[in-house]
This record gives structure tokens, sequence and C-alpha cells, in this order.
């Protein structure tokens, strides 16, 4: 499939016009109920874009996206559509083929086939997106748990920005990303996909900042108990400092004050989770919302957010997070 690196302009240039293929399907176009990511993995392979949009404001609709610079003959057309079959309709019903150029002798094969399969067709020109053929799906996906994966994730981002916008956060201090959605803070609350679960909780990134986490939580063993009684569960990565980002997970159990105190003890003597040069650590304690296999409805997802954060407002109020908020 693409790099991002060789379409990143024509990504940035369709994120920017979500909206307008957002409203081809008749989906809610207030831009606190639609939401687009890049580069989203899901089990059978990686989508340059999928734009989230939530139908008559009950249930996430995910459309995938795929980017093409150009497309200059039939023989490259058919190449990019059986690119897409091994990928895409694993996870999407509604699939998208976007094209910077293309070839006038070649256009109307485009529009026709696309059409013919139940394809859209996005023409991206120098200012403009524009819709040229509405995605019209003629078949369901082919696997239930890469389509799960993917609405979860739209699900939860979109359920997780307006928690955190209800509670007084402005948009400008939330960051997304195919990976997670939360604050831009060393300490934070964020939500994302971790093993089946999409779940919702506080991460401290680097090792000073776990240590500062720890030592708050060590101090407060009732509010560890309640935490462990509401389900949260604590967890220890490592990651390189520079390069591919991946991590390392070292454990993941129900909180306790045993474990927090043991994890304490290591950080405050120095002694590193990876004891490799250049290896940053990250800390987080989190509670499993729902099982990615069942997507909730948006009220329900957004309500289940709200009451953890509720449970994490302490997390605030005693300055363990940070950031500037809207006034109420």
């Amino acid at each position: 499939m693409s790099s991002q690196k060789r379409e990143g302009g024509l990504i940035d240039k369709l994120c920017a016009n979500a909206s307008k293929i957002i409203k081809e399907h008749d989906l809610d176009v207030d831009k606190d109920k639609f939401l687009y990511l890049s580069q989203v993995t899901f089990p059978h392979g990686r989508a340059d874009i999928v734009i989230y949009g939530l139908y008559k404001g009950l249930y996430v609709v995910p459309l995938g996206v795929e980017v093409k610079k150009q497309v200059s003959s039939g023989t490259e057309l058919f190449h990019y559509i059986n690119q897409i079959r091994e990928t895409y309709e694993h996870a999407f019903t509604y699939i998208y083929l976007a094209i910077d150029r293309i070839k006038n002798n070649v256009r109307k094969l485009v529009e026709y086939y696309l059409s013919d399969i139940g394809y859209g067709f996005i023409k991206v020109s120098e200012g403009d997106v524009d819709v040229v053929v509405k995605a019209s799906p003629k078949k369901a996906y082919r696997s239930e748990h890469d389509h799960n994966v993917v609405a979860s994730r739209g699900m939860l981002y979109i359920s997780a920005r307006q928690a955190l916008m209800d509670e007084g956060f402005v948009e400008e201090n939330i960051r997304k990303s195919s990976v997670w959605i939360g604050l831009d803070l060393p300490i934070n609350y964020c939500a994302f996909l971790y093993g089946n679960y999409a779940i919702f909780g506080v991460y401290a990134r680097s090792l000073k900042r776990v240590e500062q986490l720890l030592e708050f939580l060590e101090r407060r063993e009732d509010l560890l108990q309640s935490l462990r009684e509401r389900g949260y569960r604590i967890y220890l990565e490592s990651y390189p400092a520079v390069g591919v980002r991946r991590v390392v997970h070292h454990l993941d159990e129900p909180i306790s004050a045993d474990v927090v105190k043991r994890l304490y003890s290591m950080v405050k003597r120095g002694i590193k989770p990876m004891p490799i040069p250049r290896w940053g650590a990250g800390l987080g304690i989190y509670k499993r919302l729902w099982n990615i296999e069942s997507v909730p409805t948006y009220a329900t997802a957004l309500r289940s957010i709200k009451d953890e954060l509720d449970q994490l407002r302490i997390f605030r109020e005693e300055g363990i997070i940070s950031v500037k908020a809207t006034s109420s």
C-alpha cells in the first residue's frame, strides 16, 4: 500500500475535507460527532485514512480511504483494486479510492469500474476534494474481527474526545493518533485499544513521570483499594526512545498496593524497567470498558468514559494531571 511519506500531502487534504465525505452517507456532520485518522492498522492490513461518523447519533460507521498520487492505466487501476480487496475488504463495508492525478482516457474506466464493484471515487485537485462516485457497498466486510477492531477504535476515540471536552479540556490539548487519544501531557488521561479491550485510564511516560505517578499512588492506599474494586489494572512497559515505536510489556495485572510499592521502590532507586541505554518507560492504570468484539452505542461508550473520569478526577484535583481547561 502507499506510504504516508509519499502521499502525506494528499492525506492531509482529504482529512481536512472529511466532512464532505461524511455528508455523502447521511452521517452526523457536527465536528464533535465525526473523526478521521491516518495510517490505521487492523489485523489484515492498514488503511491510509479512516473517517468515522455517527449514524443518527447511535453507532459508528467507518469509511476506509486508499490514497494514490496517480492512476495512468487500466492495469494500474486493477492492481490497486486487488491490493484494496486483500486489505480493506476485511474491515470495511464503505471503501473509497482517492486519486490526485488521473489520465483523461482512464477516468471513465475508473468511475465505471469502481461504481460497478461498489467502491467510491474521490478526485483530489489542487484546491478541492470531490466525491465523484459515492461508495455503495454490494457486500459486507470479510472479517467480523477486523471490522470490530476498526469500529471500536472509532467509537472509543469519538467518545473519549467528547468526554474530555465535557470535562472542560480544550480540543487543542487533546492529541490523537492511530494508536491512542488523550491529553498531550507527560501524565495524561488517555484511551486506546489494548489486547481485546477498549480501555481508558491514566498514563505516565518517561521514568521521571512514572516515579511521580507511583509516588502519588503509593501514598493513597484508599484510592488503590477503590480502583481495584472497580476493576482497574496496572501495566509497565519500555520502548526505544528513537526509531520505530514498539513497546515491550513487562507486567499487566489488577492494581494493588503491593505491586505499586514494589515498582515505586525499584524506580526510586534508579532501576529502569528495561536496562538498555536510551530506552524510555511508561506506566498506565486503566479500566477495561468493553470487549472490542461488542461495539457499544455512542451513548453507552460516552457514559462509560465519563464514569471513569469521575473516578480519576483526583489526579487532576491533586495536580498530577495539570492543563488549562475551558471555563465552565
